[in-house]
C-alpha cells in the first residue's frame, strides 16, 4: 500500500483471496472518534496465512485502536 505521504485514508482493496506471507503491513490512523481517517483494506474473498499489521498515529490524541474483521478467515495478524 502507498501510504501518500503518510497520510491516513487510502483503501486497498483486494478483489479475491489474500494470502499472508509473514509479511508486514503498515497502516497510518488519525485515532480521534469513529470518522478519523484511516488507512485500510478491504479483502473480498477469503484469507489466510500469517502478517504482521503496523499502525502509525497521525496527528492522534489518546485513544484505543481496533483491528476489525468481517467475513471468515483462518488467518493471522500480529499488531
Amino acid at each position: 500500500m502507498n501510504s501518500e505521504g503518510g497520510k491516513p485514508g487510502n483503501v486497498l482493496t483486494v478483489n479475491g483471496n489474500y494470502t499472508g506471507n509473514n509479511g508486514l503491513m503498515t497502516f497510518n490512523a488519525t485515532l480521534g472518534g469513529d470518522n478519523s481517517p484511516t488507512d485500510k483494506m478491504n479483502v473480498k474473498g477469503d484469507t489466510q496465512g500469517n502478517v504482521i499489521t503496523s499502525v502509525t498515529m497521525v496527528n492522534s490524541v489518546s485513544s484505543s485502536l481496533t483491528l476489525k474483521r468481517t467475513g471468515s478467515t483462518i488467518a493471522k495478524s500480529t499488531l
